[in-house]
C-alpha cells in the first residue's frame, strides 16, 4: 500500500515540474509530443489519486476486518469456555474418590485402627440418615440418606481403607431393621461385627430416620454408636468396684492412723485425698460410661419381626423387638394378631406368638401408643415383671397374660373397654384398679385378688356389690368372690352369669 502511495506522489511532482517549464517558455523540439506527455501525466496523476483513495478504502476495510477479527476472537473465547464446562463435568469425583477424601479427612493416624473405627462410626451416624427407598452408594453420598444396604456399603468401604475386616453376616441383619427409642425418638439399629488386630469387635450404630432427627442428634451431644458395648460396661463395673475398694481401704487406714500419735492427721488427710480422687475417678468413669451407653445401644437384639393382625397389611402394622436387657417393645397401630396357648390342636399346627421361644428372656413389656388390641395368648407364660400399656388400648384378648406369675401389678388405661376370659388367669397380680371405661370383664381374671384389693371408679361401667362384680345395670355377673361361703342371692335383674 505504501509503495503505491509514494508512486502517486512522485508522478504528481513530475507533472508540476513539466507544467512549470512549459509556462516559462521552454521550447521542445516537438511541442505536440510535449502536450501529449502533459496529458498523459495528468491522466496518470488522476489514476494515482484514485489508486490512493482505493488504498485508503482498503485500509479501512482491513481495519474493520481486524475489529471483526476481535469479535471472532471473543466468539472463539466463548466457545472455548463452553467447551471447558463439559470438561469439568467429566472430572466429577467417583464414589471411590469421594470415599478416599472422606477417609483422608477423618483418619487422624493411619496406625491407630481403634481410633479410626470410632471415626468411621461417628462419621456415618452424624452425617447420614436411613430410609426405606431404593438407593445406592452414589445416591447416599450425594443426598445424605439411603437404605440399609447403601449405608453398610459406605461403612464397609471406609473400614477397608482402615484395614478393618467386616464380617460377612453384615448382609444377614434383621429385616426390617430393628428399632430402638432414645430420647423419645425412634432410631434404626445396625449391629455389625468387625475384625482387626486379630480380635473381633461388636459395633452398634443408631441411625436417624429423617433429617430433623439427625440434626437433633448433633445438637444433644450424644454419640449414637458403641464399639464393644458389653466390654465397656464390664470395664466400667470393674472400675467402680475397684474404686469402692479403694474408698474402704482408705477409711480403714485412716482409722488405724488415728491411733498413731503425730501421724494420724497427715495420714487421714492423705487418705481423704485418695478417697476424693477415687470418687472423682468413679464419677468420671460413670460419666464416660453414660456417654458411651447413653443410647442404650449396648443391648443387642435377640429377635424382631411383625405381630400385627394378619388381615391388616399382612401383619406389618405392628413391629416387635426383644433386646438382651429383657425389654420386649411393640410399636405400630391397630390390633395385634390373635395367638394360641398351644402350637398344635387336634394334630394341626396353629399359630403362637413369634417370641414364645424367648419367653424366659422377657423382663419388661412396652406396648406403643397406637396399638388397640393385645392379641390372644400374646404373652402367655412369659417371665415379664412389668407391662406398660398405652392410652389407645381398647381390648385385651383371651389368655393374653395367662400364667405370667412374675407379673405382680399392672396399670390398666382409661379407655380400655374389654378384658376377655382368662386374660390374667394365673398371673401374680395382687391388686387392681378398674378403669371407668371397662365394660366387659371375662371369667377367670384376677381370681386370686381379694375383693378388698379391687378398686372401682364411682362412675365406672362395672360395679361391686356384696361379693359380686356386675356390669353397670346389674344384668351380667362378671366375677364372684372366690372366698365366698354360704348362700349367695343374686338380684332379679341378672340375665347372664359369666
Amino acid at each position: 500500500m505504501k509503495f503505491k502511495r509514494w508512486t502517486a506522489i512522485m508522478l504528481s511532482v513530475m507533472m508540476l515540474t513539466s507544467t512549470s517549464l512549459a509556462s516559462a517558455g521552454t521550447v521542445y523540439a516537438d511541442s505536440s509530443d510535449t502536450a501529449a506527455d502533459s496529458t498523459q501525466q495528468v491522466t496518470v496523476t488522476e489514476d494515482a489519486a484514485e489508486t490512493e483513495d482505493t488504498s485508503v478504502d482498503q485500509s479501512a476495510e482491513t481495519e474493520e476486518t481486524v475489529v471483526d477479527g476481535t469479535e471472532t476472537q471473543e466468539t472463539s473465547t466463548d466457545q472455548t469456555a463452553e467447551t471447558d464446562e463439559p470438561q469439568e463435568q467429566e472430572t466429577e469425583l467417583t464414589a471411590d474418590q469421594k470415599i478416599d477424601q472422606i477417609a483422608a479427612e477423618i483418619f487422624k493416624d493411619e496406625n491407630d485402627t481403634s481410633a479410626n473405627l470410632d471415626a468411621i462410626c461417628e462419621y456415618v451416624t452424624e452425617n447420614y440418615y436411613i430410609t426405606d427407598d431404593d438407593s445406592d452408594l452414589d445416591s447416599l453420598l450425594e443426598n445424605g440418606n439411603g437404605n440399609e444396604g447403601a449405608i453398610l456399603e459406605l461403612f464397609m468401604d471406609l473400614c477397608q481403607r482402615a484395614e478393618i475386616a467386616v464380617s460377612d453376616d453384615m448382609y444377614e441383619l434383621s429385616t426390617p431393621v430393628p428399632e430402638v427409642t432414645v430420647n423419645n425418638t425412634v432410631w434404626k439399629e445396625l449391629d455389625i461385627t468387625v475384625t482387626f488386630e486379630d480380635a473381633e469387635h461388636k459395633v452398634v450404630l443408631l441411625l436417624a430416620e429423617d433429617a430433623e432427627s439427625l440434626l437433633s442428634a448433633k445438637d444433644d451431644g450424644y454419640s449414637y454408636y458403641a464399639v464393644d458395648p458389653e466390654e465397656q460396661r464390664s470395664d466400667s463395673e470393674t472400675t467402680a468396684e475397684s474404686d469402692e475398694s479403694v474408698n474402704e481401704t482408705s477409711e480403714v487406714t485412716a482409722d488405724s492412723d488415728e491411733s498413731v500419735s503425730g501421724t494420724s492427721e497427715t495420714t487421714a488427710d492423705s487418705e481423704e485425698s485418695v478417697s476424693t480422687t477415687s470418687e472423682s475417678a468413679t464419677e468420671e468413669s460413670s460419666e464416660t460410661n453414660e456417654d458411651q451407653l447413653s443410647t442404650k445401644a449396648t443391648s443387642s437384639v435377640l429377635g424382631s419381626g411383625y405381630c400385627g393382625d394378619d388381615e391388616n397389611n399382612s401383619g406389618k402394622d405392628i413391629k416387635w423387638k426383644l433386646t438382651s436387657d429383657g425389654t420386649l417393645t411393640l410399636t405400630g397401630t391397630g390390633p395385634m394378631e390373635y395367638y394360641n396357648v398351644d402350637s398344635s390342636f387336634l394334630g394341626f399346627e396353629i399359630e403362637i406368638s413369634p417370641w414364645r421361644d424367648l419367653n424366659d428372656k422377657i423382663k419388661k413389656i412396652v406396648i406403643g401408643k397406637g396399638i388397640t388390641t393385645i392379641g390372644g395368648a400374646a404373652f402367655y407364660d412369659s417371665s415379664a415383671e412389668s407391662v406398660s400399656i398405652p392410652s389407645s388400648l381398647k381390648e385385651i384378648q383371651q389368655n393374653a397374660f395367662k400364667d405370667c406369675a412374675n407379673l405382680k401389678s399392672i396399670k390398666l388405661n382409661d379407655g380400655l373397654e374389654k378384658i376377655e376370659q382368662s386374660a390374667f388367669d394365673g398371673s401374680g397380680i395382687t391388686s387392681i384398679d378398674v378403669p371407668a371405661s371397662l365394660k366387659s370383664l371375662g371369667a377367670y381374671n384376677f381370681d386370686t385378688i381379694p375383693f378388698k384389693n379391687w378398686h372401682f371408679k364411682s362412675n365406672g361401667n362395672l360395679v361391686s356389690q356384696g361379693h359380686v362384680i356386675y356390669n353397670r345395670d346389674m344384668t351380667v355377673v362378671n366375677i364372684v368372690d372366690p372366698e365366698i361361703t354360704g348362700k349367695l342371692v343374686l338380684p332379679s335383674t341378672v340375665k347372664v352369669i359369666n
